[in-house]
């Protein structure tokens, strides 16, 4: 982190500058996920629900994007079609990289298809 008013490097939980001491805000900060599911024909019809932190917070069709509003941290993404969840994963959100998407698409499977991501970027 550095200072607004004179540019000093600082220490993540600094709450004056060392150099000019000005005060440092250190509220917590906001960031996203941004959750894209790629159009394929298969499994179009049926959406595909996105839980963070273990609760839902969207359900994304065929060519949809939702953007979800997150705090700074990490955060358990995981995501349910059809027939319970699949791997979850953890994901970043620093003050550096406040904003992420994540693409998915449905993987094929015999019996069941499991959401896979196929890319993650800073936005």
């Amino acid at each position: 982190m550095f200072c607004n008013k004179c540019g000093e490097k600082l220490a993540d939980d600094a709450k004056f500058c060392t150099k000019c001491g000005t005060k440092i805000n250190n509220e917590p900060k906001m960031g996203s996920i941004v959750f894209r599911r790629i159009g394929q024909l298969y499994g179009a019809v049926a959406p595909i629900n996105v839980f963070v932190d273990g609760m839902q917070v969207a359900s994304i069709g065929t060519n949809q994007e939702v953007r979800v509003p997150l705090s700074i941290g990490a955060h358990q993404v995981s995501f349910n079609y059809w027939c319970g969840n699949n791997n979850q994963n953890i994901f970043y959100l620093t003050n550096q990289n406040p904003n992420i998407r994540i693409t998915v698409k449905l993987g094929y499977g015999v019996i069941t298809s499991d959401p896979k991501i196929v890319n993650v970027e800073n936005i």
